[in-house]
Order: C-alpha cells, then sequence, then structure tokens
C-alpha cells in the first residue's frame, strides 16, 4: 500500500487503529473467506496478500491452503510486527515499487480495501496480475458507498463524514469498485466474476464500531457532530464491499 494519503491517516500508531482493523475483519472476513474458498487454486500454493490489516486473513489462509509461501505486504512496519509468524513471512514495502516481485510467482493473490486509496488503482492492478503465476487467481476487494439503500439518519450521516474524509484527506476513489469487473478485464483476467455484501448494521455490532472509529479518524470535529447511534439502530451499512476475482491466462502468449 502506499504510505501517502491512506498511510498517514489510519497509521497504526494512532490510537484505536489496531481496535477498528479488527472490526473491519470481523465484518468483512466471512465474505473473504466465501470468495476464497470457492477458488480452483493448487495444493500448497504461494499466496501474497497486500494490506493484510489485523492479520486475520493470512492466518485463516496459512490454515485453510497450507501453502508452500504465504507473504502479506504492506507499508506500516508497525503492522507487520503484530502479524508475522513462522507461516507468514512479512514485506514492508510500498505496492508501487515495481522491483517488489517477479512476474508469475503467485498462485493466489488477494488484496482488499487497498487499491481505491492509491493513486492510479488501475496500475498497481496490472502490477499485480503480472505477478501471477498462469492460472493463478487474484481477488480484489474495495469498498463503495451503498448509502442509498438505507433511510436511517444516523447511517447516512456517518456515511456523509467518511465519504468526504476519504475525498479531503485520503484522495480515495470510491467510484472504482463500481467499475468492477471491468479493471480486471482490462488488466487481462479471465474467468472473471464480480460480487458485492452488504453487512447489517446495528448498534455495537462490528459494522458499526468500524463506521464509527473510521468517521472519528477521517474528522473528529464531523464524528462529533454525528455522535454515537442510539441502541435501536438496525439497517443495512452504508459503505460495502464490491470483489470482483480473475485468472491469469493459462498462455501468457495469449494475453492482449
Amino acid at each position: 500500500m502506499d504510505s501517502r494519503g491512506y498511510g498517514t491517516t489510519f497509521h497504526h500508531r494512532r490510537e484505536g487503529e489496531w481496535r477498528r482493523l479488527v472490526a473491519l475483519a470481523d465484518v468483512m472476513d466471512p465474505y473473504s473467506r466465501t470468495r476464497l474458498q470457492t477458488l480452483p487454486v493448487p495444493q500448497h500454493p504461494a499466496i501474497l496478500e497486500v494490506g493484510p490489516g489485523a492479520g486475520a486473513m493470512a492466518r485463516w489462509m496459512a490454515d485453510a491452503f497450507q501453502p508452500a509461501e504465504l507473504v502479506v505486504l504492506d507499508c506500516d512496519r508497525d503492522l507487520l510486527g503484530r502479524i508475522g509468524s513462522a507461516a507468514i513471512r512479512t514485506v514492508h514495502a510500498d505496492l508501487t515499487d515495481a522491483m517488489l516481485a517477479q512476474p508469475g510467482q503467485f498462485d493466489l493473490i488477494h488484496v482488499r480495501n487497498v487499491l481505491a486509496h492509491l493513486p492510479d488503482p488501475q496500475v498497481a492492478l496490472d502490477q499485480l496480475v503480472s505477478w501471477l503465476r498462469p492460472g493463478g487467481w487474484l481477488v480484489l476487494s474495495d469498498i463503495t458507498d451503498s448509502a442509498s439503500l438505507t433511510s436511517d439518519p444516523w447511517a447516512l450521516a456517518v456515511a456523509r463524514v467518511i465519504r468526504e474524509g476519504l475525498n479531503t484527506h485520503v484522495g480515495s476513489h470510491l467510484d472504482w469498485a463500481p467499475g468492477f469487473p471491468q479493471p480486471l478485464r482490462r488488466a487481462g483476467l479471465e474467468d472473471v466474476h464480480v460480487a458485492i455484501d452488504v453487512p447489517p448494521l446495528v448498534a455495537g455490532g462490528p459494522a458499526q464500531q468500524f463506521l464509527s472509529m473510521t468517521a472519528q479518524a477521517l474528522s473528529s470535529t464531523g464524528f462529533a457532530e454525528v455522535g454515537e447511534p442510539g441502541p435501536e439502530l438496525l439497517t443495512v451499512s452504508p459503505m460495502a464491499m464490491v470483489s470482483a476475482w480473475g485468472c491469469a491466462p493459462h498462455a501468457r502468449s495469449a494475453r492482449s
């Protein structure tokens, strides 16, 4: 992940950032696991995860796939220090460094809530695809605005704070994920699929905790105006996750 923008706003020395990432994992990991479990990856694959968050997905992949190699990449050294293990090799680097990996190195690449926060998501995606082995799979997920699906005042207000904060402080491309799966096709992937997951938003639940902590990190003043929701909160999240996944051609020469 590029350390500019996102990394300066959500760095892991910030109080509460680890809890925010754990809440995000509690919300989104079940959806991500469902996507990955359906893929025909080989036994003991080489896996790369970009932007591992609290590390729960990396630990799950280590157990589920028994990979020959599992690499997690992030530009935040503090985060990597908390998730490294004997089964996980951590790499402290910027995704935009073209020399990070060799072409055709991985059977599976998982990247969630990363590319939309980079200056040029398509360039980063093209680079990731080049790291896939022929027949390897890439699973890409990013957030999008789903506020039109709810009329709850708190959900709409917290979504507005997050949306404005991401635009102002991070420079996020919230229009990136709604364009899926076309970016994967442009990158040359085949057998492309797309899905959207809109989690429930319940007072005190992980989605509410994640939204509250994200809004507070982006704008403490804006979040103070919104406040915490009442105990009656029950709706759908105003922030959804769009996922797309596809396979690298078995014959690289067949790519345009």
